[in-house]
């Protein structure tokens, strides 16, 4: 076989292998920032302390104070994210509402700094259950 069919026979192989991972890992960080919907029994003003303790903090800020309340990271990261609280009370006193991604981008597919983002509602999210074990939170 000649020498250059080879080497190409080999990165065709090489990126059909590849490829898959790639995809796998893109599809993990997209589910990872999914919004989420919660219910609890916290106060309002509680749940929205712990997302400015758990979402705008180390660098991050809140850029909208009303309802939904926005989080943005800072421009000096390059790509400016934003992350969305946005809260109902029910008629029986317990709170719902929702944490979503507002602003992120994407490179090839894969969201880019994906992971800032789906920690931060993780945090939030397993703050809220630490402090309300009958919290219900749920992906979407």
């Amino acid at each position: 076989m000649d020498e250059g069919l080879s080497g190409i026979l080999f990165l065709l192989i090489l990126a059909a292998c590849i490829f898959p991972f790639v995809w796998l890992y893109s599809t993990w960080l997209e589910r990872g920032i999914r919004h989420r919907r919660f219910c609890t029994s916290l106060p309002p003003d509680r749940i929205r302390d712990i997302f400015v303790q758990k979402v705008a903090s180390t660098g991050w800020s809140v850029v909208d104070d009303g309802n939904p309340m926005v989080a943005q990271s800072p421009l000096i990261t390059g790509i400016r994210q934003q992350i969305r609280l946005t809260l109902q009370e029910a008629k029986d006193g317990r709170v719902s509402g929702s944490i979503s991604v507002e602003r992120w981008l994407a490179k090839h597919g894969t969201p880019t700094k994906g992971h800032t983002l789906r920690l931060r509602m993780e945090a939030f999210c397993t703050a809220v259950q630490r402090e309300d074990p009958t919290a219900t939170i749920k992906r979407a």
